[in-house]
């Protein structure tokens, strides 16, 4: 093989490893003209140091990989500099696939993402040249009109009627996808944005809604449709904050909208990325408006049983720094509903700032913000957590239970692993003793002393090689806490 034909398809094998999808030796033999006999000779010896082969029993093809994705996106990046060779191996690559295939389907829809597409190629002509290359390999794939829909909504002077066309045809072919329909609300929502007329922007503002609220009601569709209702309550709060002549009561209802949507968002999907950023853009215009701070304690001392208003309004004081005061604000709600179960979990949460938390007043306000079996996740979770902490008997057992079923959410593995908390400000948590009860190849348990339980750790959340680490051996550590339980964490050899 010349270096220069084996170059270019280590390239194309690197271009779809990067996305973690192996290369079928049908689309190298089509795209770089090599017949299967000559495969040995020409391709499999002069890669043979950078490309692993195996066979597919399935598929009954040979597969080729990079080393490591890694490896392969940093060859797409720092080789395939020049666009416009970036351009045709990807496009020449995304031609010769066969969806019928898995690995190529799975190739295809990474290839064809709206945002991926617009990010490599941001030339119009060149976007359209790639999703007619897409059609003629899967002329009627719907998650294939979603993404030109969404590459329409995200391009600079996108065309939003294009965009609405696209993401019908892609209701017509997947009808039940949930993808789908939160594309459409998003498109709604933006479309509201741009519209001139009042009655126009009120309509797509309700259909976006409706839309994200049946997103939302879909058990496997995640925070999405919460995330699309919270941007509605966000762009409706800006929107009366600009407008002069807005009233205290539009300025409530705009407020107790996204509060809602937001506290029901993150009890569902406690630590969800892009809940807590529309938490913050919401903390920085309750910090930020002076309007809104007037506008809530107004509304409060007219009427105290409003649970969002009190929430709102301690979280604005909280934002100001005004710790006491946000307590203050939640202890006179709960004076007005002492059931109200927001009104507790917010109340717990203020009090474990404190440099000195009382932990029973913690642990009585956090077993009032749910009940057993509803959905308040990111509740049950902090009463498991403050549990563990004050540590009695029956509070390590309570403790077990809940972070057992908090455990069994539909979480991706890693936002159930990743932690969620961990107290610097809590002696009983730090410098802990145990001995290793359990060792695996990365990840193991300790049991502490006194209470003898025992407690997860990982390899990354070790100060010491792991391989030095032996069962029985004596250690110290912290505690942390993740949705599926407390964590040992800076684990060290005593």
């Amino acid at each position: 093989m010349e270096p220069e034909e084996a170059r270019r398809i280590y390239l194309s094998v690197c271009v779809l490893n990067r996305l973690e999808v192996p290369v079928r030796a049908g689309i190298i033999s089509r795209v770089h003209g090599v017949p299967f006999s000559d495969f040995e000779a020409r391709l499999f010896k002069p890669l043979e140091h950078v490309v692993e082969v195996r066979r597919d029993p399935v598929l009954r093809d040979m597969l080729y990989e990079a080393r490591h994705p890694l490896i392969a996106q940093m060859v797409f990046e720092n080789i395939l500099l020049n666009r416009a060779e970036r351009f045709d191996i990807y496009v020449r690559l995304l031609g010769a696939l066969n969806v019928s295939y898995s690995t190529d389907r799975a190739a295809f829809r990474h290839m064809v993402r709206g945002r991926v597409v617009g990010e490599l190629f941001p030339d119009l002509s060149e976007a359209t040249e790639l999703y007619r290359v897409a059609m003629d390999v899967a002329p009627d794939d719907g998650y294939l009109f979603q993404q030109m829909a969404i590459h329409e909504m995200n391009r600079a002077n996108g065309n939003l009627t294009t965009a609405h066309g696209l993401l019908a045809k892609a209701r017509e072919l997947l009808p039940r996808d949930t993808s789908v329909l939160h594309s459409m609300a998003e498109l709604a929502r933006r479309r509201a944005g741009m519209a001139r007329a009042p009655v126009e922007r009120d309509e797509l503002r309700r259909e976006a809604r409706e839309l994200a609220a049946r997103v939302r009601d879909e058990p496997d569709s995640g925070a999405a449709g919460y995330d699309t209702l919270l941007k509605l309550s966000l762009d409706r709060l800006r929107e009366l904050l600009d407008d002069s002549d807005s009233t205290s009561t539009d300025l409530g209802a705009a407020i107790e909208s996204a509060e809602h949507n937001l506290d029901r968002g993150l009890q569902r999907y406690p630590g969800d990325p892009t809940l807590q950023a529309r938490e913050a853009e919401l903390a920085t215009l309750l910090k930020d408006q002076d309007r809104v701070v007037v506008a809530l304690e107004a509304a409060f001392k007219s009427n105290r049983r409003a649970t969002s208003v009190a929430v709102q309004l301690a979280q604005a004081l909280e934002a100001r720094g005004d710790d006491e005061g946000a307590e203050w604000v939640l202890k006179e709600a709960l004076e007005a509903n002492r059931s109200d179960k927001r009104i507790n979990g917010k109340l717990a949460k203020q009090l474990m700032k404190s440099e000195s938390p009382d932990i029973d007043s913690i642990i009585y306000y956090a077993r009032r913000s749910y009940t057993d079996g509803d959905d308040n996740y990111d509740a049950q979770f902090w009463y498991a957590a403050w549990c563990f902490i004050r540590g009695q008997t029956e509070d390590l057992q309570t403790s077990v239970g809940l972070f057992g079923r908090l455990r069994q959410l539909r979480q991706s593995h890693e936002r159930r692993t990743a932690i969620r908390w961990e107290p610097t400000n809590l002696g009983q948590l730090q410098g802990l003793g145990g001995r290793i009860a359990r060792l695996e190849t990365t990840f193991g348990w300790v049991t502490r002393d006194g209470p003898a339980d025992d407690i997860f750790f990982h390899e990354a959340n070790s100060r010491v090689s792991w391989p030095s680490l032996k069962r029985s051996q004596r250690v110290r550590f912290s505690v942390a806490f993740t949705l599926s339980g407390a964590v040992a964490v800076d684990v060290t050899p005593e």
